[in-house]
């Protein structure tokens, strides 16, 4: 296995670690989540290219 491969196996899993600590705090802190398909409707409507 190559260096670079190690390397991004490596950040794919510091994002992924990241990712899970984001989906924790917002669980905790009661914040309201809105489904995917919902906020891209809402940023579209708003003229947001997504």
């Amino acid at each position: 296995m190559s260096l670079n491969c190690i390397w991004e196996e490596l950040l794919t899993l510091l994002e992924d670690l990241e990712d899970a600590e984001e989906i924790r705090r917002l669980r905790e802190s009661g914040e309201e989540a809105i489904p995917w398909e919902q906020a891209k409707a809402e940023l579209q409507a708003e003229g947001v290219d997504v």
